[in-house]
């Protein structure tokens, strides 16, 4: 068994500026590699953070008033046309709703009506017929 250590240790005699060359390396690459990672992460957040920015910043820009127009709606900018439009909708609406409710109370009235003739042209006949009744038997 102490053979097998001594040829160990030999061995490792020989190789060690190898190995330790080697050693060197790896931490070399291992180091890099997590500054890699990290400037990626810095990178990332750092890119999301400016985007936001610049979103933010695009929507205050159309946020602000053009004055490069030839003409200016003031009624479009307090939003009175909008206003209008819907009020001018829910009237349009209401009033259909009254028209349909007229034009059924007239299609009941003239029901009416017209029962009614049926019922007086009805008694005039029934008055009739017993007139004749009472001249025939005469």
């Amino acid at each position: 068994m102490s053979q097998e250590k001594v040829e160990k240790y030999k061995q490792e005699k020989v190789h060690r500026k190898e190995n330790v060359e080697k050693a060197k390396r790896k931490k070399k690459r291992e180091k890099l590699i997590a500054w890699i990672v990290a400037i990626v992460l810095c990178a990332g957040i750092g890119a999301a953070v400016g985007v936001t920015i610049y979103n933010e910043y695009q929507a205050q820009l159309a946020a602000r008033p053009n004055y490069e127009r030839d003409e200016m709606i003031l009624s479009d900018l307090t939003g009175v046309l909008e206003e209008s439009e819907e009020a001018a909708e829910e009237t349009a609406e209401e009033t259909a709703a009254e028209t349909e409710a007229a034009e059924e109370t007239a299609a009941e009235t003239e029901a009416e009506e017209e029962t009614a003739a049926e019922t007086e042209a009805a008694e005039e006949t029934a008055a009739e017929s017993a007139g004749e009744e009472g001249t025939l038997e005469e």
